[in-house]
């Protein structure tokens, strides 16, 4: 895993990074908590040196994710920009990836 741009600790958007899970082209993922919300979430963050028109589409997908209400999809909770960095915090389910699942378990 590169280097992400925040680190542990770190306060973003209100919330508190309690430690890096993923990171990817555009985009860095953390584990991290909210002082309102009684439970962690996942907060997505584009990075903000990312073209005017990914900024467009991750906006508009942030905002799409938050409206939908469905006991099958991960609940979004809230999304916005912070100091140039578009973000979206969404439900955290604690296990492996189904990436992991199908490697280890379903070959």
């Amino acid at each position: 895993m590169r280097r992400m741009p925040f680190p542990s600790g770190a306060s973003f958007a209100g919330y508190t990074l309690v430690r890096p899970l993923a990171s990817g082209g555009l985009t860095e993922v953390y584990l991290a908590e909210h002082p309102r919300l009684s439970e962690s979430v996942v907060l997505t963050v584009l990075n903000a040196n990312a073209a005017a028109d990914a900024r467009e589409r991750f906006a508009a997908r942030a905002a799409t994710v938050v409206s939908l209400d469905h006991p099958h999809i991960l609940r979004g909770h809230d999304h916005g920009d912070f100091q140039g960095w578009s973000w979206v915090a969404m439900d955290h389910v604690d296990g492996p990836d189904c990436g992991r699942l199908i490697d280890t378990r379903y070959r």
